[in-house]
C-alpha cells in the first residue's frame, strides 16, 4: 500500500511539472515568434496570413474527405530513459518538448496555426500567450490523465482500457481537426478582407 502511494506521489509529481514545463516553454516558444515577427512588415504579415489561410481551408478540406498529405515533423518520441529517473527530469524535459510540440510528434496540421498565429501577431506577448495557451492545454492533459489513472486505480480496474478509448477516437480527432483548419482559416481569410 505505502508503495502504491508513493508510485502515486511520484507521478503527481511528474503529471504537475509536465504540465508547467510545457506551459513555459510553449510561452518562450510564442514570445521569440511574436518577437520575430514583429521584425516583418504588418503588410508581409498580412499576405502571409493570407496564403497560410488559403493553405488552410485546402489542407482541411483534403483532410475532411480523405486522409490528406503527409504531416511535416519530427515524428519522434521523448527519449524513454527519462521515464526511469526522478519525475522531475522525466516531467520538466518531456513537458518542454511537447508544449514546443515542434520537436515531437504532432499528428494533426492544426498544430501550425500556433505558431503561424504567434508569429504573425507580431507581438512578443501575444504570441507567448498563444501558445502557452497550448503548451498548457497539452501539458494539462497529463494531469488529467494521471488523474483518471489514480480513479481507475482505486475502482481497481486498469487504466490501459481508457488509454485505448482515447486511441480508438483517433479518426474523430483527424476530423474534428481537420474542420478547425477550414473555420480557421475561412475566419482569418475573412479577417484579412478577401
Amino acid at each position: 500500500m505505502l508503495r502504491n502511494r508513493r508510485s502515486h506521489t511520484r507521478r503527481g509529481i511528474a503529471a504537475l511539472s509536465f504540465a508547467v514545463s510545457a506551459a513555459v516553454a510553449a510561452a518562450v516558444a510564442g514570445g521569440v515568434l511574436g518577437l520575430l515577427g514583429s521584425f516583418v512588415d504588418a503588410d508581409v504579415r498580412t499576405v502571409i496570413a493570407t496564403l497560410g489561410a488559403l493553405c488552410a481551408v485546402a489542407l482541411g478540406g483534403v483532410g475532411w474527405f480523405g486522409r490528406g498529405p503527409q504531416i511535416l515533423q519530427c515524428d519522434s518520441e521523448t527519449p524513454m530513459r527519462w521515464v526511469n529517473t526522478s519525475p522531475l527530469r522525466w516531467g520538466l524535459p518531456t513537458g518542454a518538448l511537447l508544449g514546443i510540440g515542434a520537436t515531437t510528434r504532432i499528428g494533426f496540421w492544426s498544430w501550425f496555426l500556433i505558431p503561424a498565429a504567434a508569429f504573425l501577431l507580431g507581438s512578443p506577448v501575444i504570441g507567448a500567450m498563444v501558445f502557452a495557451a497550448y503548451g498548457a492545454t497539452r501539458g494539462l492533459a497529463g494531469a488529467v490523465l494521471f488523474a483518471i489513472s489514480l480513479i481507475e486505480y482505486r475502482r481497481g480496474r486498469d487504466f490501459n482500457e481508457e488509454a485505448l478509448w482515447l486511441v480508438h477516437r483517433q479518426p474523430a480527432a483527424r476530423l474534428l481537426s481537420a474542420g478547425q483548419l477550414v473555420v480557421v482559416g475561412a475566419t482569418a481569410l475573412f479577417a484579412v478582407g478577401l
